[in-house]
């Protein structure tokens, strides 16, 4: 699959899905058995830079230019939660199940935790 520009990749903590962002505004899902895209999470408004899957696998949070955290289901592809935190999001990492770190262009550092959504 052809990229314009690749800005993050993520693999699921079982190592079989790979997830990848790009200047498509898309998130990408491989199969690393086959090696062949499966999907695509739904379009985002602006470049996916950042890509972070929850230890236990259920959730994927993406960032975008456009400012916005989102949380989708990794197995059905639903949103589940979208925040404008102010600033580019340029990386993130789940601490636990319930806790994202986001750190963004500008404005420092986030942390979102599902008990304050």
């Amino acid at each position: 699959d052809g990229y314009d520009q690749l800005y993050c990749v993520a693999f699921s903590p079982d190592s079989k899905i790979l997830l990848s962002g790009d200047s498509s505004y898309y998130l990408k899902r491989f199969d690393m058995d086959t090696r062949k895209k499966i999907d695509v999470f739904p379009k985002h408004d602006d470049k996916v830079q950042a890509i972070a899957f929850s230890p236990n696998g259920n959730l994927v949070a993406t960032g975008c230019d456009d400012h916005c955290v989102r949380i989708f289901s990794a197995k059905t592809k639903t949103l589940l939660y979208k925040k404008n935190i102010g600033a580019f999001v340029t990386c993130m990492e789940y601490k636990d199940d319930n806790l994202l770190i986001v750190g963004s262009y500008g404005a420092g550092m986030f942390v979102l935790s599902r008990k304050s959504e």
